[in-house]
């Protein structure tokens, strides 16, 4: 268990997300064009993308079975 004063000394930099969606070879294009970010490593159903300090790792759903794949529509319901 961490207290308050051992929080105060610790910084988050680098925040990494995984994300599972439906089709690498359709979201990986999306992120790269659309969004800028770098593509830093991909293979095996995984892609690590970058921009500025934000990590992104995606997946196909194939790869990680029990995940809720991200879709376009999966916002309008959040919005």
């Amino acid at each position: 268990m961490t207290t308050d004063n051992t929080r105060k000394n610790i910084m988050l930099t680098q925040p990494r997300f995984v994300l599972a969606v439906p089709d690498l070879k359709v979201s990986v294009p999306f992120y790269r064009d659309q969004l800028g970010m770098d593509v830093e490593f991909e293979e095996g159903g995984w892609c690590f993308l970058s921009r500025d300090n934000f990590s992104l790792i995606t997946t196909a759903e194939m790869v990680w079975p029990s995940a809720t794949p991200f879709t376009a529509s999966s916002l309008n319901s959040v919005v």
